[in-house]
């Protein structure tokens, strides 16, 4: 009995499928047509029935049966393929999975995605994800964010994203040695730390997720590469002699900046400072480094007041080509200089107390500050009462109403770095950089198709070092004023590279390659993030999805319905 039952209900699912392939909507003239067959054909197999005619009845039955057909005009569904992608199979074949797709006009996605690289590979067609919110809520995913690359004296900070947070857990970040170098602990989803970077180096660090008990969530690697920093061109410019001055001086000349600096001992009296050259002169004259256009303009206030207004208006079309203008407020004395030629408004301070400029940092406030309540071209941040700023066509001026700071140059070195390089960014120097060469996968891993593309280079050949295996940068078409090649790299860890153009180099640098092992739920995480990049890009409508019809051929059904209506007269003249 149970397997006539399984037969059955197998032929009650065949006949079920092989009916949704018809489309029966019918309009109001075929619901007439039909209802006054079936009257008809009903009355004819009745009076027949009468005579004991049965097949008679059985002609007009399957002549009625040809009617509504024709009536009905059914047309099939012509439905698509669709290809199964079990993104968690270990031994998924991509070159197969390609050839599926493109024979298909859609795709249904089990698990928990494929990577950026592997959806590069793939047709680009309507993907459906399979029951993904359901595995999201079950599985506790990491993901990272930070720099590969950062410039000497930047801050390094490495941020962990966590979906499931049962109380406190710990990020930490290791060195090659596994010594802590940093470390913050909270119950939120999200936490970042920072550390500063000591000297430029390519290096291999380790981060690690430790649960409330101390229990190793997850440890990985985190590559860095500090390079060091560009030097800035920087002409400086002071009226009277400080420590405040004599500590930035110190500062600049250990990042490596190329300097322009002048402090007036007297009238007659300049002492000139080029880098590490140092002379005192009689009179005004420039440095050997004058000639360079300065990416940073700093001077103090009495010096831009004593300044003639020549020279006033050329510093300020200066800034307005794109250099950035610090002035110290520190000997401002007459506010009305600075209303009419830069438009700051300047009053006396309210206040002596020292200003907490950050958590190691208290530096005293200038005798006049600015007051940009009503001015719409200054701005001022709740967090940097200190400092105004605004814009002055491409570049930046910065009003800086705080002096002291000579006092953290043994006490707080860091800090005050930190501060320094703060002003600097919100005055937005920019030092122009020439090329640029980036992958384009947050996470390469080795094996897997890796896509770099540069900026800034013209066509050459980007050479792998040490294997010397060579690939040609071409224009890219989803990349405008881009330059891209692909491959496949052969080992994890530091990868270095070169650009050749007429067998020279060119540009020089590393990537990292990650091994499959390392972080998985990071990998998780990405791959989750480039499906549902995918999918979007796809337009995916899965609900309101058309599909293409086709009409059944009607000459069978006209033939059928002519033989039966002959073989029915025929049977009419013979009585």
């Amino acid at each position: 009995m149970g397997s006539v039952d399984a037969e059955q209900a197998a032929c009650l699912s065949e006949w079920k499928t092989a009916m949704s392939e018809f489309d029966f909507s019918l309009s109001h003239s075929q619901l007439a047509l039909l209802f006054a067959l079936i009257a008809i054909a009903g009355f004819s197999a009745f009076h027949y029935w009468r005579k004991r005619q049965i097949l008679d009845v059985l002609l007009i039955c399957c002549a009625s049966i040809c009617i509504a057909v024709l009536i009905l005009d059914p047309r099939m569904v012509a439905l698509d393929k669709v290809a199964l992608i079990d993104s968690d199979d270990p031994h998924l074949n991509m070159a197969q999975l390609a050839q599926e797709m493109n024979k298909t006009q859609s795709a249904q996605l089990k698990g928990d995605g494929l990577s950026e690289a592997q959806w590069q590979d793939l047709p680009r067609i309507p993907v459906q994800w399979l029951a993904q919110a359901e595995k999201q809520k079950s599985t506790d995913i990491i993901d990272l964010d930070f720099p590969t690359h950062l410039p000497q004296g930047r801050v390094f900070t490495l941020t962990a994203a966590r979906e499931q947070v049962q109380g406190e857990w710990r990020l930490q970040l290791l060195a090659e040695n596994q010594t802590v170098l940093a470390e913050v602990r909270g119950k939120e989803k999200r936490l970042s730390l920072t550390w500063l970077p000591p000297v430029a180096e390519r290096m291999v660090l380790q981060a690690r997720l430790l649960d409330n008990k101390g229990k190793i969530l997850e440890q990985g690697p985190i590559p860095l590469d500090v390079t060091s920093a560009q030097s800035l061109n920087i002409q400086a410019r002071f009226a009277v002699p400080s420590f405040d001055t004599q500590t930035l001086n110190e500062l600049f000349t250990q990042s490596q900046a190329k300097l322009d600096w002048q402090t007036r001992l007297g009238k007659t009296v300049t002492r000139l400072e080029a880098n590490d050259e140092l002379a005192i002169v009689n009179g005004s004259r420039s440095s050997s480094d004058g000639k360079r256009t300065p990416e940073l303009v700093i001077q103090d206030a009495a010096y831009f007041k004593q300044s003639s207004a020549l020279a006033r208006t050329q510093l300020l079309q200066q800034v307005a080509q794109g250099s950035a203008l610090i002035l110290l407020g520190t000997n401002a004395s007459d506010g009305n200089i600075w209303q009419r030629e830069i438009g700051l408004r300047l009053v006396p301070s309210a206040s002596d107390q020292e200003l907490a400029v950050n958590t190691l940092m208290s530096l005293s406030p200038t005798s006049l500050v600015p007051h940009t309540n009503q001015n719409q071209d200054w701005r001022q941040s709740k967090e940097r009462p200190w400092l105004a700023q605004r814009n002055w066509e491409k570049g930046q001026i910065i009003w800086l109403a705080v002096a002291g700071w000579h006092r953290y140059k043994i006490s707080a070195p860091d800090a005050l770095s930190l501060w320094w390089q703060d002003i600097l960014d919100q005055s937005q120097v920019v030092k122009q950089q020439e090329w640029r060469m980036q992958a384009e996968q947050v996470m390469p891993l080795i094996g897997q198709r890796m896509r770099i593309c540069s900026e800034g280079l013209a066509p050459q050949d980007l050479l792998l070092t040490p294997q010397n295996a060579s690939h040609h940068l071409r224009a890219s078409t989803d990349k405008a004023d881009a330059l891209c090649t692909a491959f496949i790299p052969s080992k994890s860890g530091w990868q270095e590279w070169q650009t050749q153009s007429a067998g020279k180099p060119t540009a020089s640098g590393a990537f990292y390659v990650y091994q499959k092992k390392d972080w998985p739920t990071w990998q998780t995480a990405q791959r989750r993030a480039a499906t549902a990049a995918f999918i979007a890009s796809t337009a995916l409508q899965s609900k309101s999805k058309q599909q293409s019809q086709k009409t059944i051929e009607k000459w069978p059904w006209v033939l059928g319905l002519m033989a039966l209506m002959l073989m029915l007269w025929w049977r009419e003249q013979r009585r």
